[in-house]
């Protein structure tokens, strides 16, 4: 009764949604998809590519810490523009859809379809989360992870507030990354056993420090098989 009275507004193209959602089926499918081919690494598109390669020049640079990771969006500017509402402007109310985009994605890619993940939101540091109140990671994890059934964990904590990644030079962003992500020693205290296959969920892949920084702590924990990413958008 309330859609019908206050109908949902697509947040691109500003007309009723006729969903649940706050973006229509036509701007939902209008978002530019990261296709095939792609390094299988990394997930970076490979244009021109007759195949997809096991590991592209930019992954052949770099320790090899999470398995594989993969991206729903390639970057456009409507994509750019919801992932900036959410993340600075505080519409939550983005979270079902783009959640819904990202599932499609874990139900489709080879390599993510076949596995029972435990969903690992990429954290943020205290002053951040009291500063924004919400960390749109751990939104996106909770509903990915209520849609699928999958369940969730929070093994990770941001250390230190510092300056933002977005504005760190790809070298600067690797040696940052690596000094602020730890393992909560109260998270491996209170569990009996650790998951075995983790998903690091994020909303962006830009170079990758990130990723490759928390894959490295998670690895220390007992018991993990597989650690792999799945983000929102690659940059």
């Amino acid at each position: 009764m309330l859609d019908w009275i206050f109908p949902r507004i697509c947040a691109l193209c500003g007309e009723p949604s006729g969903t649940a959602y706050s973006l229509c089926p036509a701007c939902m499918d209008a978002l530019p998809r990261v296709e095939a081919p792609v390094c299988l690494h990394c997930g970076t598109p490979l244009p021109g590519a007759s195949a997809q390669a096991e590991m592209c020049a930019e992954c052949s640079e770099h320790e090899r810490t999470f398995d594989f990771a993969r991206s729903t969006l390639s970057r456009s500017e409507e994509a750019r523009r919801l992932i900036i509402d959410l993340k600075y402007h505080g519409r939550n109310h983005l979270v079902p859809a783009l959640a819904d985009l990202m599932s499609g994605t874990l139900q489709t890619d080879p390599l993510l379809r076949t596995t029972a993940w435990t969903l690992v939101p990429i954290p943020m540091t205290s002053g951040r989360m009291h500063r924004r109140g919400y960390n749109q990671s751990l939104l996106l994890a909770k509903s990915l992870g209520k849609r699928l059934g999958f369940g969730m964990a929070e093994p990770l904590v941001h250390l230190r507030d510092a300056m933002s990644q977005t504005a760190l030079l790809k070298q600067e962003r690797a040696r940052h990354a690596d000094t602020v992500y730890r393992v909560s020693p109260a998270y491996v205290a209170g569990r009996k056993t650790i998951p075995a296959h983790l998903l690091l969920i994020d909303d962006v892949f830009t170079t990758g420090a990130t990723a490759r920084a928390c894959a490295r702590q998670l690895r220390r924990l007992p018991d993990v098989r597989t650690v792999a990413v799945l983000t929102l958008m690659r940059a």
